[in-house]
């Protein structure tokens, strides 16, 4: 019998970003995002979410190697997703790798309580469950600059913190 792994897997990746990965997160909406690169770290929770903010956009390069920026997040659960679970996707840059060795995050509230940790395999912050509809929300999320050091086993550029 011939072995058709490859091709199995090909159509199983193809069917999960196709359509059940969009499927997960079929509705969407814009959020306020900015950010403050952290001058020396690490900084307290209170000075991270205190901190003076930039607006930046989608796509937008953050911090070197080993630094830390914090993120601030905002929006508004739209009046028609009332009654749903509504969750806030944040990709901070993660490499899909694996669950280490790239960007990765922890979310605050505005009060500084810890909500969650971000990371490749785990990228949403819950809003709401079920949302009213409306409802205005914050999230700061502290995230860390970590390069990916898993694929090889030399020195590289980004190995270092930058002195």
């Amino acid at each position: 019998m011939h072995s058709k792994q490859r091709l199995t897997e090909q159509r199983l990746a193809r069917v999960l970003d196709q359509r059940i990965r969009p499927a997960v997160h079929a509705l969407t909406a814009p959020l306020d995002i900015a950010i403050w690169n952290v001058p020396g770290e690490p900084v307290p929770v209170a000075d991270g979410l205190a901190a003076p903010y930039e607006p930046v956009t989608l796509g937008h390069r953050w911090g070197p190697p080993w630094t830390t920026s914090w993120f601030r997040i905002s929006g508004r659960v739209p009046a028609e997703w009332a009654g749903r679970r509504v969750e806030a996707v944040v990709d901070i840059g993660f490499n899909f790798t694996g669950a280490g060795f790239s960007s990765e995050g922890l979310v605050y509230r505005t009060d500084g309580t810890v909500v969650k940790a971000l990371n490749p395999r785990n990228a949403y912050i819950p809003v709401a469950d079920p949302a009213v509809g409306g409802e205005e929300f914050t999230y700061y999320v502290e995230a860390a600059a970590n390069p990916n050091l898993n694929d090889s086993h030399v020195p590289t550029r980004t190995g270092d913190r930058p002195s």
